[in-house]
């Protein structure tokens, strides 16, 4: 999973009430088996994001981390069927500190303290279990 690890962004994908994709870009941090985001200090429209409306009503989603480059033959993608379970503020704090701790050290960003929530025990985590993976490389193709 050092693509997973390696890459900035992703692409949260989650299914409202009424069966339509919502897709959202995220960024994240990873241990071998989950995955993390925190609702962050960025500017928002609304209290309560579709993507955590979403996530209550249906765990299930996808992530998407995108490869792209002008040479085709680099091409790659890894999608990632997830269960995710909304972490409510001031929870388990043992996996919020792990959480805040991968993210901190993956995202300069956040160790500023400009945009990471600046009360932890208030903060609200989302942990993705993955449950199935797909991996696709564009390999040249032989002629021979």
């Amino acid at each position: 999973m050092d693509f997973l690890s390696a890459a900035r962004v992703a692409i949260l994908g989650t299914i409202d009430s009424s069966g339509r994709a919502h897709l959202v870009p995220i960024v994240y941090a990873n241990t071998s088996d989950s995955i993390y985001f925190v609702i962050d200090r960025k500017r928002k429209k609304r209290n309560e994001l579709k993507r955590l409306r979403n996530i209550r009503s249906n765990p299930n989603t996808t992530l998407l981390i995108d490869d792209y480059s002008e040479d085709w033959t680099k091409l790659r993608f890894l999608m990632l069927y997830c269960k995710a379970k909304i972490l409510p503020a001031g929870t388990d704090r043992n996996e919020n500190h792990i959480a805040t701790q991968l993210l901190k050290r993956k995202y300069m960003q956040y160790r500023s303290g400009q945009y990471f929530p600046l009360e932890i025990i208030k903060a609200v985590f989302v942990k993705l279990k993955p449950i199935k993976a797909i991996y696709w490389q564009n390999l040249p193709n032989s002629l021979t």
